[in-house]
């Protein structure tokens, strides 16, 4: 299986239950759990950016992945992530880099999926999309991530309705967004009229993480839109941050090689609760063993 990933490198600053830590961000929750997940012969190409002084965070993942279209800028974007217990994080970004730079001559149509995670939400822009849409056939996923946040001129970022938000999901496969950034993707105020809006063909799909109430996805079947409602994970939470991308790399490394959505999301749900009972990076190294072990 070869996998294309797409998304910024960031530092994180992460203020949580009175404690800061630092720790590499964005990007690298998506590729580690590729690469805690892949098989030997699979193969994952990933595109961001990097700064030659915080690489020391980033190289225990980064290193077994191919950096072939990673892009050197002069320093990643650090973020203030202040983490409270039953309310949406607060963001706030001491600098950002520039969007990604799209090689015109990658060979797009040799991957089995590529995946979007809209880390800044200035990783890529809409003509970037057109483009890679209108070289690659297969599944592309997005994960709308911080597309989803405006920024304010102190760098805090708020909820807004997406620009364009129309085009850009015309040509995506599948969206992944949580309970919030739901909202920011059309101008409706209800979730499954959101769905409706979304999810026209069997190509469409979408999924709401929603954190300690579950899963909603939704899928188009039978000329209809059908609801999957996913449990929660039970599980005590220690940490909040990078389930959502842990949770859409698991899914999306599984979908590509089964084309199962429902039990892909499955795994990914479980994989998503890990990751909040999770206390530490180092943790990490048991997820593939204590996914299958609450999936099977």
């Amino acid at each position: 299986m070869r996998l294309l990933v797409i998304g910024h490198s960031v530092v994180d600053e992460i203020n949580f239950r009175g404690k800061k830590i630092v720790q590499p961000g964005g990007i690298f929750y998506t590729t580690m759990g590729l690469c805690l997940q892949k098989n030997l012969d699979d193969k994952i190409c990933l595109m961001t950016s990097f700064d030659g002084k915080n690489d020391y965070l980033f190289e225990k993942y980064f290193s077994q992945v191919d950096m072939g279209y990673a892009q050197k800028v002069d320093e990643v974007p650090k973020v203030i992530l202040t983490v409270y217990e039953n309310e949406e994080r607060r963001e706030c970004f001491l600098s950002l880099t520039s969007k990604l730079t799209i090689n015109k001559e990658i060979p797009f149509e040799r991957f089995d999926g590529i995946l979007i995670n809209m880390i800044t939400g200035f990783d890529i822009d809409l003509e970037d999309l057109n483009f890679i849409r209108s070289k690659f056939n297969g599944p592309i996923y997005f994960d709308v991530h911080t597309f989803s946040r405006g920024m304010d001129k102190d760098g805090v970022r708020r909820f807004r309705k997406i620009p364009h938000a129309e085009k850009w999901i015309k040509s995506l496969d599948i969206i992944q967004c949580n309970e919030k950034e739901v909202f920011c993707l059309s101008e409706l105020k209800d979730e499954k009229m959101i769905a409706s809006e979304i999810v026209t063909n069997e190509s469409k799909k979408l999924i709401v993480t929603k954190a300690e109430s579950g899963i909603n996805a939704y899928k188009f079947e039978n000329n209809s839109l059908n609801g999957i409602d996913i449990p929660p994970v039970k599980i005590n939470v220690n940490n909040k941050v990078g389930c959502g991308d842990i949770f859409g790399a698991t899914f999306f490394y599984s979908y590509i090689g089964t084309n199962n959505f429902e039990e892909s999301l499955k795994k990914a749900n479980i994989a998503g609760g890990l990751t909040a009972g999770y206390k530490n990076l180092s943790e990490f190294e048991n997820l593939k063993k204590d996914i299958n072990d609450k999936y099977n």
